[in-house]
């Protein structure tokens, strides 16, 4: 018996449109600014996590002047830049589309569960006219913990009034694979191509290339 579910979460960063490449630069740029360069392994380790926690972090490891660029004025640079970088770069990543029709034809309703604040996530559904998809749309930013805590995601769960073994998620980071598994869901593993061959994703219960492998043979899978 094929085994399917009843909601869908979707993380957004990395799985609905290509930030992980955005918010590296623009991190990098805007921390550069007061001092500090972020390696790509130091990267790798806080992605999937909220952007105002890895600013907190970094200003604890090398404080810079507040006086000059506060941690709130750093976090609204950085969100601000961007989104605007998102909707000039405008495309989202291959097979958005053909895998929430494919979970809509299957009767599954869907959420967004983001690290990102409010601000990204209505923005890229606003400018990608993704609404009308997803009926519950949940921010990290209304949790006291942030991924790699479960508590965006059972939020979500919660809200589409689901139990988390009725849903699944899609997630691109490990942090989030993480999330979503202590949250006692199933999870779907899409990672960038450098993180393709990192063992730790295993702990995800499948591991797919991209979202148009996302089809009926998914079900005898999870």
């Amino acid at each position: 018996m094929l085994k399917k579910f009843k909601g869908v979460v979707f993380d957004m960063d990395g799985v609905i449109i290509d930030s992980e490449p955005i918010w590296r630069k623009v991190m990098s740029d805007c921390f550069l600014k007061v001092g500090i360069k972020i390696s790509e392994e130091q990267y790798k380790k806080t992605q999937g996590i909220r952007i105002s926690e890895i600013i907190e972090f970094y200003y604890k490891e090398y404080p810079w002047d507040k006086e000059r660029v506060s941690l709130c004025e750093l976090e609204d640079m950085i969100v601000s830049l961007v989104l605007e970088a998102i909707r000039q770069k405008n495309e989202m990543i291959l097979g958005v589309c053909h895998s929430l029709s494919f979970f809509k034809s299957q009767g599954c309703r869907l959420a967004i569960a983001s690290s990102s604040p409010h601000k990204m996530i209505d923005g890229v559904c606003s400018h990608f006219s993704l609404n009308e998809y997803f009926e519950v749309k949940c921010s990290g930013y209304d949790e006291e913990f942030g991924k790699p805590n479960p508590a965006v995601y059972i939020k979500s769960v919660n809200l589409l009034g689901l139990h988390p073994n009725e849903c699944l998620a899609i997630e691109d980071s490990l942090n989030g694979i993480i999330a979503a598994k202590a949250a006692n869901m199933k999870c779907i593993a899409i990672p960038e191509v450098i993180n393709r061959n990192n063992p730790k994703f295993s702990l995800s219960d499948l591991i797919l290339d991209n979202l148009l492998q996302i089809d009926e043979r998914i079900w005898g899978k999870l």
